[in-house]
């Protein structure tokens, strides 16, 4: 296999495992969306209607499809009283396995 072959099999494998931990970091914000929203005993429109969004928006976020912006997922967090830090720590764990 010739050096620019390799090079390019690593960056692929490279991108593989980065859209992996995308992938987990947007399913572990989900889930944790998902849990406080229960919890606090609201709908998903009810959430969607609080923040200005589409009832699709938390449907995707939930089931680990799209993440809010990162100001979004604050006020989210806020709202729902979600413990971000522990969020946080979830997230950089994950980055850290690959």
């Amino acid at each position: 296999m010739s050096r620019k072959a390799e090079m390019n099999n690593i960056v692929i494998e490279s991108i593989g495992k980065n859209k992996r931990k995308e992938q987990d970091i947007k399913s572990i914000i989900g889930q944790k969306i998902l849990e406080a929203r229960q919890k606090k005993n609201i709908t998903q429109k009810e959430l969607a209607d609080r923040f200005g969004c589409y009832v699709s928006n938390i449907r995707k976020w939930e089931n680990g499809e799209s993440m809010p912006n990162v100001a979004v997922f604050f006020r989210v967090a806020l709202f729902l009283n979600m413990n971000t830090d522990d969020i946080l720590t979830l997230m950089s764990n994950e980055v850290r396995k690959g």
